[in-house]
């Protein structure tokens, strides 16, 4: 079954591999751990022994840490604009000492490859992979004591924003662009002034992963333009208790976990400074993605278009009882090649959510479409043709953003929308007049239009014409739908077209 518009295909590959087919699908927000016997017993062995002796010790000269950085930072302010002098300088180099024991005792040891650059060759530090909640711990790898770029969040948790405090940090707020501008003027005017600022850790992948793949950079770090020194975090241990994913372990298991390991290792390598040359100046996203490449290649481990947005439908998908592993799109991809921006990607997974509960496995088929929308099947099974773009029968949550992103693409323009509001109001007035002549249009479409109104709060008498356009721009399955009924011309062989001209 195929659907022409105006004598091209709406199919988004017109007869190439799709995009499921070209990238290979894994979810870098995932992580399974299994335990063998021995290492259950070991931890059953640990649990009794060691681990209270290290979880007190290691508690104690943590909260003696807090206790310093309250005196430290008494009269700062959380983002400090100026240079702490040398005193505070001293005091908070005190506390990494601190850090040092508390890694000691909690059963942690380091390796240190590479050199660390200073200050003035390489004001940014780089930390990938960022996959553990123990990644903090780069901070003590070596002196002096660096810096860190933290969202703001983080200083709403008590006692952590007193020892954030105290590293002299620099606070984004997420998704704001002034906030962004912010940090870029920071960052420059540490950059300038040198040895008077700490270098700035920042972990550019803003979220952990599994390290399978190396998501997408979040641009803050580059957008200044200034060198950075690119760092690598391995952990070495027979038992990965580190790995910290939105699907898996919670944080508290990790921690029991590691802390009834006999000893755990990680190794901290640092790279050779990256200057930016003149090109990656001006374009931060390249400087960003070469920065990415060349880790990538360090790593052995292919590059993905997965971003923290993907981790967030995860968590939008749990509160939908969708399976979680299933929600992700690859968000920079879909976001770059359809403008499809993390409200709409929302809401498409709420509407699939619906589509695919009868298999609650995370996929759709056609049988699926048909129970959801309830309208003339053939005309369904059209639509479910357009996003089918493999033939498989059968689709999944990233293949349902795609398709319905290039549907809008293709179909939203005015003359488009201009007749499937014409179609809706005849079919209101005729839903309302006596009983009307139904049949011209069918029950269904009166059931379709019906569910359009209820989704848009309205009376079924007549919709608004901005309303509507932004309805349909925003669910581009019933504006492909509409547009079907309102030049229904069935031919054979089973083929349904559909002519705008």
């Amino acid at each position: 079954m195929s659907t022409h518009l105006n004598g091209s295909s709406v199919n988004q590959n017109n007869g190439k591999k799709s995009v499921n087919e070209s990238v290979k699908e894994c979810n870098p927000f995932v992580h399974r751990l299994q335990l063998t016997k021995a290492q259950k017993c070991q931890i059953f062995f640990m649990t009794l022994t060691i681990f209270p002796v290290r979880l007190v010790l290691g508690l104690s000269v943590f909260f003696f840490s807090w206790f310093l950085a309250l005196l430290f930072t008494v009269g700062t302010s959380p983002n400090t604009s100026s240079p702490a002098g040398p005193v505070r300088r001293a005091l908070y180099q005190f506390l990494q000492y601190c850090g040092k024991l508390i890694i000691f005792l909690i059963g942690f040891s380091f390796t240190v490859k590479g050199k660390r650059a200073s200050v003035e060759e390489a004001p940014v530090l780089i930390a990938t992979p960022h996959s553990s909640l123990w990644d903090i711990l780069v901070l003590f790898a070596t002196s002096p004591f660096p810096s860190a770029l933290s969202k703001y969040e983080n200083f709403k948790i008590p006692i952590f924003r007193t020892l954030l405090r105290a590293i002299q940090p620099v606070l984004v707020h997420r998704n704001e662009a002034m906030s962004t501008q912010q940090t870029v003027d920071i960052i420059l005017k540490r950059a300038k002034e040198g040895k008077k600022w700490p270098q700035l850790t920042v972990f550019p992948e803003g979220t952990c992963s599994n390290k399978k793949h190396m998501i997408r950079f979040k641009l803050g770090a580059f957008l200044a333009g200034t060198p950075v020194q690119p760092m690598i975090i391995r952990y070495k241990s027979s038992l990965d208790s580190f790995t910290w994913t939105e699907c898996g372990p919670t944080a508290f298991y990790l921690i029991w976990l590691t802390l009834c390991q006999f000893q755990s290792h990680m190794e901290v390598e640092y790279l050779p400074v990256y200057k930016p040359t003149a090109e990656e100046i001006k374009d931060p996203k390249l400087y960003a993605n070469n920065v990415r490449d060349q880790l990538a290649k360090k790593l052995r481990v292919p590059c993905s278009d997965h971003t923290y947005e993907d981790r967030l439908l995860m968590r939008k998908a749990k509160k939908l009882h969708f399976p979680m592993e299933a929600a992700i799109v690859q968000f920079h991809y879909v976001k770059t090649k359809y403008k499809l921006n993390l409200d709409e990607a929302m809401k498409r997974l709420e509407e699939f959510s619906q589509i695919s509960l009868p298999r609650q496995d995370g996929f759709a088929d056609a049988d699926d479409f048909n129970k959801y929308f309830s309208c003339n099947e053939q005309i369904v099974n059209a639509l479910f043709s357009e996003l089918d773009v493999n033939q498989k029968g059968i689709l999944s949550f990233r293949e349902f953003v795609i398709g319905s992103a290039s549907i809008r693409e293709k179909l939203a323009s005015n003359q488009n929308l201009e007749s499937c509001h014409t179609l809706l109001n005849k079919l209101l007035v005729t839903s309302t007049d006596h009983g009307g002549d139904k049949h011209d249009f069918g029950e269904e479409l009166l059931i379709l239009s019906q569910k359009v109104c209820q989704q848009l709060n309205m009376d079924d008498v007549a919709v608004p014409k901005e309303t509507f356009f932004q309805f349909l721009q925003e669910n581009p399955m019933y504006l492909f739908l509409f547009l079907l009924y309102q030049r229904k011309k069935l031919v054979a062989g089973n083929n349904l077209q559909l002519s705008l001209q």
